[in-house]
């Protein structure tokens, strides 16, 4: 790619991504009506980079899991390049700008947070301190601060995936297995604020065939500023307010966790 195209125009002020025609955005009309307000009334012509990149990240947010993804080395090496000005363009590139920002997931210290469903090691699991849990209880979830640990996700490509969205988070580990003895299902909370972030999560909706609410984490290593179980999972491993065998019966012994529509992340 020839990433002096995009700065060049970037340089003169113009418009990023502002072409409501775009090949890039093979979407349905009202995902492309989003899209021309996000972009505003000043619309031009996309560069063949621009473009590029639009096809890169509408291929990423198809990808699954279980294909193995690969992350189009367009967004790896120019997603960083982005972060400088997202408040050039915040409609497309900052994760705050979205409509949806007041709803983020919130704790009672005052973080609003973003989230990904992940599995971490078990040992890093048992370095959490679940008796010090804050009680989420309108998402029916139980989150610990971070003591300070640092998280690897198995990719080491620099862009990995996040969402505003409770439900989606959940919905990735609920399809993890929870009878294995070297990694746990979790959901990690990094703070709104967090500089590495990137896209507002309107903008990759119209992008994306799903309506995924993603946000971009550009990165090799996440330090989390909380660890999130649903209480379903607490109650399975028996901590936080399920310590000790505590509200047994909550959930049957053969209670499974939903899997209508589940969503694989990046």
């Amino acid at each position: 790619m020839k990433l002096v195209n995009i700065l060049r125009e970037l340089e003169y002020g113009k418009r990023l991504f502002a072409d409501p025609y775009s090949p890039a955005i093979k979407t349905n009309n009202s995902k492309r009506a989003k899209f021309a307000y996000l972009i505003g009334d000043e619309h031009e012509k996309n560069t063949e980079d621009e473009n590029e990149f639009l096809s890169g990240l509408r291929s990423f947010t198809k990808a699954t899991i279980g294909q193995g993804v690969d992350i189009p080395s367009i967004l790896v090496s120019n997603a960083p390049k982005l972060l400088s000005l997202k408040s050039k363009f915040p409609r497309i590139l900052d994760p705050l700008a979205s409509t949806n920002s007041n709803d983020l997931i919130a704790t009672p210290r005052g973080k609003k947070l973003i989230l990904r469903g992940a599995t971490i090691p078990l040992s890093t699991f048992e370095k959490l301190n679940w008796d010090d849990y804050i009680d989420l209880s309108k998402y029916e979830f139980i989150a610990v601060p971070n003591p300070g640990l640092e998280v690897a996700p198995r990719s080491q490509r620099g862009i990995h995936s996040f969402t505003t969205d409770p439900r989606i988070a959940y919905n990735f580990i609920s399809r993890q297995s929870r009878d294995t003895s070297d990694r746990v299902p979790i959901i990690i909370g990094i703070s709104s604020d967090n500089p590495n972030f990137i896209f507002n999560p309107d903008f990759m909706n119209t992008i994306s065939s799903f309506t995924e609410d993603e946000v971009l984490y550009v990165g090799n290593t996440f330090k989390p500023d909380f660890f999130i179980l649903p209480d379903d999972l607490a109650y399975f491993y028996k901590i936080g307010p399920y310590k000790g065998g505590k509200g047994e019966g909550k959930y049957d012994d053969d209670y499974e966790f939903p899997t209508e529509d589940p969503l694989d992340f990046r």
